[in-house]
């Protein structure tokens, strides 16, 4: 395609060739996977208020028993 203005492009077969997907990066890990228990600390630790949850939900556990 030329940088002329007044021509027009005209498209090859190429131009719709099929790509397909990059089978290569498919089963590429980035993170480590984390457990249940890692996970909801990690989230839990997240929350703005970690400390009152943590605290309210301890001395409900420690209520009971």
């Amino acid at each position: 395609m030329s940088n002329s203005t007044n021509e027009k492009y005209i498209p090859t077969a190429e131009d719709f060739k099929i790509v397909g997907p990059d089978t290569a990066q498919n089963e590429v890990i980035y993170k480590p996977s984390l457990t249940f228990w890692q996970d909801g600390w990690r989230r839990f630790k997240k929350k703005i208020n970690w400390r009152y949850h943590f605290f309210s939900i301890n001395s409900i556990f420690f209520a009971f028993f």
